[in-house]
């Protein structure tokens, strides 16, 4: 394919035409370079509407991005659904404790609501105590309950160790009709008494937990010792003495204590004097165990105030084999345990006896089970059991806080964070018994929530960008090189941020920047919600740093491709001079300059193309709910001028090529166009001889005065009118000129 090639007539008018619109065209790229570049640098209209990319949150997953806002969004959506309910009525309400220390506790509350329809039951149930209450007498287990909380180091377990603690009290309550309730009272009462007097509650709680635990024929046969303790005047005494007896069980026979026994018995008969009978008795031991076995016996009955009851319950055990059972060893463990860290030894047995005589030991081991885990969860026994005292005095049926004690443990059970629930409870009920009217609307936005329907996530999700825009909560956000504008649902500019360097990608922080300049501003407060509590893990934020350094290059290559225009514009201007357009290297010097600015305009718009689609991609693939889109004003811009500046490339190729016959050297012309003419020059010699062979005009010297003679003046005439008559040597026809 052969190039076009320029008429050889082509004239100078031309050549200025068709630089100065290769001229225009560079200018327009140029401009077009320049004004994107520099796109939204200014909040106003049209330019705001140049930007790189858009990113459009009107359906993000809020849920997911902020999780503490979940239930919360979900309670309030589902009370949109309720007859007469609006966003004005529900959010007019919230403003109402907005600037209050209610909101807090509000938000608090609701947000850690893992069974939200649970939640909102036991927080309907508890609503005539925050409403109705008295502020004083109304809270004082709720405060009770605050002090275990206070001095606790795991919040959740002693709550749940409370709430195993409490409902057997309920339960038995509901049943006092049957009789079981006092039985179960009487039993709490004891334990915490048994507790308050003991220096290490802990071992106290888990002894009597294992002493609880035993079967009923277990328990049936430890009754003779519960018998040796109240016959006794040393609890402790009794203990070792029975430890000795146990231990050394194995290697006396069962027949050989049996005699011993009843030798103890007929002796004693005849001579009360214990130390006596056994100075006799010893005798009878034929090992080291029997005598260890007798002399506890002896200490046993040294202490006793009733020895032959002593004889008997010791006959009773040794009869039941309980000296040998693994059982009644530990049963012993446990109930040492008690005696040694307890004072008043016979209160210590009495409660043992009066835990192992009752008949519920389901409800008795649940509550024992409660006292282990909230004593495990705090370094102060001491101060725990003493609330726990009074709580326990405190909660009576007759009690006004008594009937909401299980919608208080229901919200618990629902909460993820027991302990917050708690706390915020707490504060919320006091503050509103005493601003009741002013909770109420709040209230009654709860009731008609629990009245219809829970939404589902996708129709909060439908539901999400009519609350953005009733918040007042940007949902586009224009991206430039230098600046980041935020726009409402109908894309209408808001405001835009100050222009500097390079605007970083930190979409995190965008969007959080958006939401605190918004009307949810309080709530994000209410829950101290910072930016980097929003949930954005994913492609995008793992890429995030990549984009700073690629806007940064794509900036360069924009500000290189508007220095190389607008050197490639002063190049064009000077070719349009004609002895400049003759030179070579100006052509290839005006080439070289266009194809550099295409180069980088290329450059700056692919790296911006190849950055766009990795923002796209991450927000798609992380599903946020964020749409990202290329700024379409920006994309044709650069990508039009990157195709004016090929035009402008290729075009000064093309005249630069159909030109290099034109800027031959002049001297070179003229020697080609005589050799092809040579035959047409020789054929006007004679007529160049008369002309050049004028007379010569004789010199004439300063001051003097030539003449000349008719004669003369008549040849001189006649050879000027040949002269002109010669024809011109320069003239060519058109067939001519193409050979």
């Amino acid at each position: 394919m052969k190039i076009p090639r320029v008429s050889t007539n082509y004239s100078k008018k031309e050549h200025i035409t068709v630089l100065s619109l290769l001229l225009l065209v560079t200018f327009t790229s140029f401009i077009l370079i320049i004004v994107g570049t520099a796109g939204s640098s200014s909040d106003y209209v049209p330019i705001t509407n140049i930007y790189l990319g858009n990113a459009d949150i009107q359906h993000i997953n809020v849920t997911k991005v902020i999780p503490q806002l979940g239930p919360i969004l979900a309670i309030l959506g589902t009370a949109l659904t309720a007859p007469n309910r609006t966003l004005d009525n529900i959010f007019s309400a919230l403003k109402t404790v907005a600037d209050t220390p209610a909101l807090t506790p509000l938000m608090y509350l609701l947000s850690n609501a893992e069974n939200i329809t649970g939640s909102l039951h036991s927080l309907t149930e508890l609503a005539p105590l925050a409403l109705t209450g008295d502020p004083i007498s109304d809270t004082q287990e709720l405060i009770a309950i605050s002090a275990l909380l206070r001095i606790s180091d795991n919040g959740t377990e002693t709550l749940m160790g409370l709430k195993e603690l409490v409902e057997p009290m309920l339960v038995s309550a509901a049943n006092s009709s049957s009789g079981s309730a006092a039985a179960t009272d009487n039993t709490t009462a004891a334990t915490m008494q048994l507790l308050q007097m003991s220096s290490d509650p802990e071992t106290v709680a888990k002894s009597l937990a294992q002493l609880n635990g035993l079967t009923p024929t277990d328990k049936m046969q430890m009754l003779p010792v519960f018998t040796l303790f109240a016959q006794s005047s040393n609890a402790s005494a009794v203990v070792a003495s029975l430890a000795a007896i146990m231990q050394n069980a194995k290697e006396v026979s069962a027949e050989k204590s049996q005699l011993l026994l009843t030798t103890l018995q007929s002796m004693l008969a005849r001579n009360d004097n214990v130390t006596q009978v056994f100075g006799s008795v010893g005798s009878l031991a034929s090992s080291d165990a029997e005598r260890q076995s007798i002399a506890a016996i002896g200490e046993l009955l040294g202490a006793s105030t009733n020895v032959n009851g002593t004889l008997s319950a010791l006959e009773r055990l040794v009869e039941s084999n309980v000296t040998q059972s693994e059982t009644a060893a530990h049963s012993l463990t446990a109930l040492s345990g008690i005696i040694g860290s307890v004072n008043d030894t016979g209160k210590a047995v009495s409660t043992v006896a009066q835990l192992a005589a009752n008949t519920d030991t389901a409800a008795t081991t649940q509550q024992l089970q409660g006292l282990q885990m909230m004593l495990d969860a705090t370094d102060k026994d001491a101060q725990t059991v003493a609330i726990l005292a009074q709580l326990q005095s405190n909660l009576n049926p007759n009690s006004t806080t008594y009937p909401y004690i299980p919608s208080l443990f229901n919200l618990l059970a629902a909460s993820k964070n027991p302990p917050v629930t708690f706390s915020s409870l707490v504060t919320l009920t006091s503050w509103a018994q005493q601003n009741p009217t002013t909770f109420l609307p709040i209230m009654a936005i709860l009731n008609d929530a629990m009245k219809v329907e829970m939404i589902s996530p996708e129709t909060l999700l439908e539901m999400t960008p009519t609350l953005l825009e009733y918040l007042e909560i940007p949902v586009n956000f224009h991206l430039s090189i230098f600046t980041l504008c935020k726009a409402d649902i109908n894309n209408t500019v808001l405001r835009c941020s100050a222009s500097h360097a390079v605007q970083n990608m930190d979409f995190r922080n965008i969007i959080y920047v958006a939401l605190m300049e918004s009307q949810f501003q309080p709530y994000l407060k209410a829950l101290d919600i910072g930016a980097d509590d929003l949930y954005l893990e994913g492609k995008l934020l793992d890429r995030e740093h990549e984009y700073v350094p690629a806007i940064k290059a794509v900036l360069a290559m924009n500000i290189l491709a508007i220095i190389f225009s607008f050197i490639t514009m002063i190049n064009i201007g000077f070719l349009c001079w004609m002895k400049w357009s003759t030179k070579g290297y100006a052509w290839c010097l005006a080439i070289g300059l266009a194809s550099a600015t295409a180069l980088f305009s290329g450059l700056g718009t692919t790296v911006l193309t190849v950055v766009l689609q990795i923002i796209k991609s991450g927000t798609y693939d992380d599903q946020y709910g964020v749409v990202f889109t290329t700024g379409t004003t920006y994309a044709a811009m650069t990508w039009c001028a990157f195709a004016f500046l090929v035009i402008v490339c290729f075009a000064l190729l093309w005249c630069g090529w159909n030109e290099r016959d034109l800027i031959l050297p002049l001297g070179r012309r003229s020697s080609a166009k005589d050799l092809e003419n040579g035959s047409s020059d020789s054929d006007m010699d004679s007529d160049s001889d008369s002309v050049l062979h004028r007379p010569e005009v004789p010199s004439v010297t300063p001051g003097q005065v030539m003449r000349h003679s008719s004669n003369e003046t008549s040849a001189s005439s006649m050879s000027e009118e040949k002269v002109n008559n010669t024809p011109n040597i320069n003239t060519r026809d058109s067939s001519s000129e193409e050979t």
